[in-house]
């Protein structure tokens, strides 16, 4: 999270048209850990485990009115010590995204595993 507010959103972040959010902004990192054992790693011929993920975040403000997205596709390709961890610990994304400075906001975060088109999020609400 960036303590100095800033004028323009983070990199990757999108305003909704018809979004009456402005700034200044806040930038919150959203570390996620996934639960590998709903996804789909696949073991290819190489040795290697192999995934295609899509992470999403969606700000909302207390009307329920969309106020910025964020979403990265990233393809998985881990070495077998690298999956071992996974398995043992989540799969590890980071996105940041930008909200408002004031106000009271809704996060909702998700994962789509591209693969298997399997779907799963949660939310969450603070105060600024």
């Amino acid at each position: 999270m960036s303590d100095r507010p800033a004028e323009r959103l983070a990199k990757g972040n999108k305003i909704p048209g018809g979004s009456r959010a402005k700034g200044p902004y806040r930038s919150y990192a959203v570390d996620l850990a996934a639960d590998p054992y709903t996804v789909q790693l696949t073991k290819a011929p190489d040795g290697n485990y192999h995934g295609y993920f899509q992470f999403l975040t969606y700000v909302y403000d207390q009307d329920g009115r969309l106020v910025n997205t964020v979403d990265n596709v990233e393809r998985a390709d881990f070495a077998e010590p690298m999956y071992a961890r996974v398995m043992a610990n989540g799969l590890p994304f980071r996105q940041e995204v930008s909200v408002p400075m004031k106000g009271e906001y809704y996060l909702r975060v998700g994962l789509r595993d591209l693969s298997s088109n399997h779907v799963g999020s949660v939310e969450c609400r603070w105060r600024m």
